[in-house]
């Protein structure tokens, strides 16, 4: 395999290449270099954080805790939560950074930008992290559903206040026009229609997915053309029965993996493999075993996101820092914070 193309390829599915690897490995045959960084990330490791201090209140409402603790001792409790998803930002880009599980963090990243959230509660965001990650190349459609049960998720996209006689339309619309399907895919009674089906979507204190069956709405519900009583999971199975929600992510996986400007023969191959089953790995190996992916025209195109570039510097110069504060500054001076979207598109 060529120098030019090893190195195209670990741009793409990681955080580029060091001369020690990339001389150790550029007389394999490319089917085995792709195949082995499929390996290398099959296993998730969670990131994990030191959260022992929290560990007494993680199951506790913010109602108990004031009671508990008084206004200005909740406010502290508040800030060091802020601070421990500091540590967690910090903790994700040394992840980036020296990994040898790359395909699956920069997988982990790339949905991070589709599933959009944020929240400042430290054990519900590292949930969220962490589903990110172990969905990463597994399955679309379970990828969905998880994501539609996760706490931060409920809270930034107030599916939470979403309740029977009462719906809020906010996680039904952005599921449809973020995550799926893109606008001018649905209609606004399918909005309305969704939102009832996820109504009584809720968490426990501590994370866990809760259906809040006196606040479900159990009558029935037209959506896309389908009649029937159906509930969240219902709604994201008929989501991916429509061949746009496959088209809708793999042009976004085009964009960021292959080249900002789309090819449609491409896209409507990589959409074929995509909609038979959903699988996010068989679709991610067809890309980079498919001799296109190589073109000259598809090499050198993107411009380096500044996360991208701050953990492709890491990895290839290397650089540590001694400060995490550093990593923080260097991300807001750029533009772009892990764990902080400026808004949910």
């Amino acid at each position: 395999m060529r120098q030019r193309h090893i190195q195209h390829l670990y741009w793409r599915a990681g955080f580029g290449i060091d001369v020690t690897i990339l001389n150790n490995i550029k007389s394999i045959p490319k089917s085995t270099i792709v195949e082995n960084l499929f390996m290398n990330s099959r296993e998730m490791v969670p990131l994990v954080l030191d959260l022992e201090e929290f560990l007494s209140i993680k199951n506790k409402t913010p109602k108990k805790l004031k009671e508990e603790m008084g206004e200005t001792g909740y406010r502290k409790l508040r800030r060091r939560s802020q601070q421990k998803v500091r540590d967690l930002n910090c903790a994700w880009i040394d992840r980036l950074s020296e990994t040898n599980s790359i395909l699956r963090e920069k997988m982990t990243l790339f949905w991070a930008n589709i599933f959009v959230c944020r929240d400042n509660h430290i054990f519900h965001i590292i949930d969220y992290n962490n589903t990110l990650r172990e969905h990463a190349l597994g399955n679309f459609r379970s990828f969905v559903k998880a994501i539609a049960r996760e706490a931060s998720m409920s809270k930034y996209l107030n599916n939470r206040q979403n309740k029977k006689m009462k719906p809020n339309e906010n996680f039904a619309r952005e599921l449809m026009e973020i995550f799926t399907l893109g606008i001018g895919n649905y209609s606004e009674e399918d909005v309305k229609e969704s939102a009832r089906a996820f109504t009584g979507w809720s968490y426990k204190n501590n994370g866990d997915f809760l259906l809040r069956k006196k606040q479900h709405d159990y009558g029935e519900k037209t959506f896309l053309g389908k009649k029937g009583n159906f509930n969240g999971d219902d709604i994201i199975d008929i989501i991916l029965e429509q061949k746009q929600c496959a088209k809708f992510i793999c042009e976004k996986i085009y964009k960021y993996f292959v080249n900002p400007v789309v090819e449609d023969s491409r896209l409507d191959e990589i959409t074929k493999v995509f909609y038979k089953d959903y699988n996010i790995k068989n679709l991610m190996a067809h890309i980079f075993n498919s001799a296109w992916f190589y073109e000259e025209k598809n090499i050198g195109v993107k411009i380096k996101s500044p996360i991208e570039l701050l953990v492709g510097i890491r990895r290839i110069v290397p650089v540590s820092f001694d400060k995490k504060n550093q990593l923080n500054y260097l991300q807001k001076m750029m533009g772009q914070v892990l764990l902080y979207p400026e808004n949910v598109s």
